[in-house]
């Protein structure tokens, strides 16, 4: 997925549909709920610290450019 620059949660959004996910089963894999993680997509709050590394796992996210845009975009 190319270097876009989008809102995290967006960002977030996007990938996660990119790869088929449902909401709920990127919640499940991240150990979040369903309504947090909608919370995050719709930039209503930010994504915890220590979920992050947990996010670009199930995200697929492995490229080392493209894994410091996530977190300048998370910061």
């Amino acid at each position: 997925m190319e270097k876009i620059n989008l809102p995290f949660g967006e960002y977030v959004k996007q990938r996660r549909e990119h790869l088929n996910l449902t909401m709920r089963a990127f919640a499940d894999a991240v150990k979040i709920s369903p309504a947090y993680l909608c919370d995050i997509e719709n930039g209503n709050r930010k994504p915890p610290e220590k979920f992050l590394e947990k996010f670009a796992e199930v995200l697929q996210i492995t490229d080392t450019e493209e894994l410091n845009h996530f977190y300048d975009l998370a910061g």
